[in-house]
């Protein structure tokens, strides 16, 4: 699985993505960082391992935050919500997520761990990312996607785990976009 490199935006505990060997370097004061207008957390899928060479960072709030805020604090920073266009990316962002703990929340009542927003938007019965690129690849959780909860129309994507409460997961979740989730991942290209 690609990983992050210690350092990242808030560091895990030995055995989780960023405390591996990795094939990303995180982006700090220039360093590694072709554009200095990245956020100097944000962490690069180099090339030279499979990458895009696209940077990634993910952002936590107490609280949580909505689909729609989400996407407008990404674009605000200059970039947009991820895209898991691919296996090899999808491991990538959670790797960064991943190295986050307060990016995840665990829900006992629903045996289920609760992640970050991804910039996936549903439009009738289509799913579609906020860049436009194909969507030829998915990870729904075992349940998933459900397309509605207790009345609420799910047309967003967050990652989550469903299968237990207490280990984070690639996988994803359909959500409504006025849900509260407790980050998002943030790609710049």
């Amino acid at each position: 699985m690609p990983s992050a490199e210690a350092g990242a935006s808030s560091g895990g505990e030995a055995g989780t993505p960023n405390a591996e060997a990795g094939a990303a370097t995180v982006a700090a004061g220039g360093e590694g960082n072709a554009d200095s207008s990245l956020p100097s957390d944000a962490v690069e899928w180099k090339p030279s391992d499979g990458g895009n060479g696209h940077h990634y960072l993910v952002r936590t709030i107490s609280g949580g935050i909505t689909w729609d805020d989400a996407n407008a604090a990404a674009m605000k920073l200059g970039g947009h919500l991820a895209t898991s266009t691919s296996a090899a990316e999808n491991e990538f962002i959670f790797s960064v997520a991943a190295a986050d703990n307060s990016a995840w929340v665990s829900s006992p009542m629903y045996n289920a761990v609760d992640g970050p927003w991804l910039g996936a938007v549903k439009n009738g019965s289509t799913w579609t990312w906020v860049t436009g690129e194909p969507w030829a690849y998915t990870d729904w959780a075992k349940y998933e996607p459900t397309g509605s909860y207790n009345g609420y129309v799910e047309d967003r994507i967050q990652m989550r785990n469903e299968l237990d409460s207490t280990n984070p997961a690639a996988t994803w979740n359909d959500a409504p976009s006025a849900a509260t989730e407790p980050g998002y991942v943030v790609e710049f290209e």
